[in-house]
């Protein structure tokens, strides 16, 4: 278990890990500052920048989850870790640690009862409540003033880590980790939530465009969004309001090795979008030439077309599910 594992897993008063646990000085800060800095990261691409003092009144930083991994050369699986929450949290920021061999990585909660701790699993559960995307190179999000993404006490949180090593030789090994920034109450906060939006069920044929949208089952506020192809993407816009008069959020050539969030400032639109009833969150996925023939899949070497959407308050999707596909 890595350093930043046992920092965390010694911060009882957020998190209960039914893990073996070894001991680590973790006392609880006054509110509004960083955990004493004893728990830094130890992975390039870290969270870093969540440290910049000072917090908000009445927030921590919490290196929330993490999950150790050994690729061996040409593989490619999923692993996923899970903790139980201890209380509620209300997470206001979200730093990814993606190091090598980490394509993607989400953060949601599980309804499943399963056993904490670390196992082999698959892809985005259709029953899991999803928090948090991202993929090779992303950034934090920051939910804008007043939004939070709440975690109810005695909910099962899962980190799915989709993992792959094209190398021909040689293991990769790392440690991927989700941190935040929480309120301690709800006093304030409107809840958020993310749906995954576009098509679950295609196969790219020339001249090589994938569309889909989501009709809104009510009005809410559209303030940020992952836009998530594969290997094979070359392009994607992302679309929401009213047929004829949307307001594009992002347009922009897609790039694999550096998948970026959009929200404001460096998504196209205002810093949200205000939906009414009936209006639709739309994605148009552009594929090179080599991705004719691909099909919807979850392997690297599949394809998809998300627009991971940031709304509040809650949309209507598939079931229940994470997917808004109509």
């Amino acid at each position: 278990m890595s350093q930043r594992a046992h920092l965390f897993t010694s911060c009882m008063f957020w998190l209960t890990v039914t893990a073996s646990v070894v001991g680590a000085a973790c006392s609880g800060p006054a509110a509004g500052t960083p955990d004493g800095g004893t728990a830094a990261p130890d992975q390039s691409g870290s969270s870093a920048d969540l440290a910049e003092p000072p917090l908000p009144p009445h927030t921590r930083l919490i290196h929330l989850i993490s999950s150790d991994y050994n690729i061996p050369p040409g593989s490619e699986r999923y692993q996923c870790q899970r903790i139980t929450a201890d209380r509620d949290l209300y997470i206001l920021k979200i730093t990814p640690v993606s190091p090598s061999g980490v394509h993607h990585e989400v953060l949601a909660i599980d309804p499943n009862n399963g056993p904490d701790g670390v196992s082999r699993c698959g892809p985005l559960e259709t029953n899991w409540r999803p928090l948090f995307a991202s993929g090779v190179g992303s950034p934090s999000l920051v939910m804008p003033e007043g939004v939070a993404l709440k975690v109810p006490a005695g909910s099962k949180l899962v980190l799915d880590l989709h993992l792959f090593n094209a190398r021909p030789t040689g293991d990769i090994n790392g440690t991927a980790a989700v941190d935040v920034i929480a309120a301690e109450t709800d006093e304030g906060y409107q809840l958020a939530t993310v749906p995954f939006i576009g098509p679950v069920n295609f196969t790219i044929k020339a001249p090589g465009t994938v569309s889909g949208s989501c009709t809104l089952s009510n009005d809410t506020s559209f303030f940020a969004v992952f836009p998530h192809m594969h290997t094979t993407g070359k392009h994607i816009k992302i679309s929401a309001g009213r047929t004829g008069s949307e307001t594009v959020v992002w347009d922009d050539d897609y790039n694999f090795e550096e998948q970026r969030f959009g929200a404001f400032p460096d998504w196209k639109g205002p810093k949200a979008v205000a939906l009414k009833k009936g209006e639709k969150i739309s994605v148009t996925c552009t594929y090179d030439q080599a991705g004719f023939g691909k099909r919807f899949g979850d392997s690297t070497t599949d394809e998809m077309c998300f627009a991971i959407s940031y709304v509040t308050p809650a949309i209507n999707t598939l079931g229940g599910s994470a997917f808004c596909p109509f």
